[in-house]
């Protein structure tokens, strides 16, 4: 009676012992199956947006206008979301190629993409919370800020130097974070609100909306 008691109880602890690590493997399983979607996600995001950059750089048209939607969230699974940011920075010290970064607050969940542009008569102004354009070397974008406006769009805007210089016609590239809910809205969007300095050299009036 004894040795059957101590039987049973040995099975109850196997089972359940059993139990609980089988749960662990599911467990573990699907952790790692919401990380690869979600890596999977970022990596698409991030190409993506590399994909729009070596268009514009790369287009034989002297300006042009690119819109870049932002999406609120990345998806892990059909019921998980995941919040995000973008980063852009030139890689030093040649800064002849772009990082592009996607980056989840959910652990191992990222993606990142690279793209190359011109050494010489090439340059690049980021925006920043004035709407400024300058020469830094980084642009933060926040698609799921919940605190303040968040990015909407990635706004890349070509354009080619139109006065009469001796040599090769510089190249600029403008880069925006807009939170504007409409991209008519955003700054650079070919209307008078973009009229000064490097601009009035790339002779905005005269290029047609995209």
């Amino acid at each position: 009676m004894k040795a059957q008691i101590e039987l049973f109880a040995l099975t109850k602890f196997a089972m359940i012992f059993f139990i609980f690590a089988l749960s662990a493997i599911l467990v573990s399983y699907g952790d790692r199956e919401k990380s690869a979607l979600c890596n999977s996600r970022a990596e698409f995001i991030a190409q993506g947006i590399g994909a729009s950059f070596t268009q514009v750089i790369n287009s034989p048209a002297e300006d042009e206008r690119k819109i870049v939607p932002l999406e609120t969230v990345l998806s892990s699974s059909s019921n998980d979301f995941a919040r995000y940011n973008i980063t852009i920075f030139n890689r030093a010290p040649d800064k002849k190629t772009l990082i592009i970064t996607v980056k989840s607050n959910t652990q191992g969940c990222q993606g990142g993409a690279s793209v190359g542009y011109p050494e010489e008569n090439f340059e690049l102004h980021y925006n920043d919370v004035g709407n400024r354009f300058s020469d830094n070397d980084n642009l933060n974008l926040t698609p799921s800020n919940t605190f303040s406006e968040r990015s909407r769009y990635l706004i890349l805007l070509k354009c080619s130097e139109k006065e009469l210089t001796a040599g090769a016609s510089v190249k600029h590239l403008f880069i925006e974070d807009c939170n504007a809910e409409k991209p008519s809205d955003c700054v650079l969007n070919f209307n008078d609100a973009f009229l000064t300095g490097l601009g009035k050299k790339c002779a905005f009036p005269d290029i047609n909306s995209v």
